[in-house]
């Protein structure tokens, strides 16, 4: 399927939208990339993950973890990813996980 990046933008990215592209190069070898919008809804800040990729030969190095690293920002409220592959999930999880602190349960 091929759209151009206008009519991307018209069609399915709500105005506003900005977006970010990270590579990550291995002895002069792309080894993976990861692209992602940011836009604002309800006055909170959405960073959309719509390709996170490893190239099989350097997969299980936590790269996918250092190329999510690179996109996160604090002043983002809300992240997501477009992706159902378990890697990619747990890799988003670490990264983002909860902004909550984790408080230790007290055991009598």
């Amino acid at each position: 399927v091929r759209i151009s990046k206008d009519r991307l933008r018209g069609q399915f990215l709500p105005k506003g939208t900005t977006c970010s592209y990270v590579r990550v190069t291995v002895d002069d070898h792309l080894a993976g990339n990861v692209f992602a919008c940011r836009w604002t809804y309800n006055n909170k800040s959405v960073c959309w993950v719509t390709q996170l990729v490893v190239h099989r030969d350097y997969r299980q190095r936590r790269l996918a973890v250092g190329l999510l690293n690179e996109l996160k920002e604090n002043d983002d409220d809300i992240y997501g990813i477009v992706s159902s592959h378990p890697a990619a999930c747990a890799a988003a999880a670490r990264v983002f996980g909860s902004k909550r602190p984790i408080i230790p349960s007290i055991q009598a």
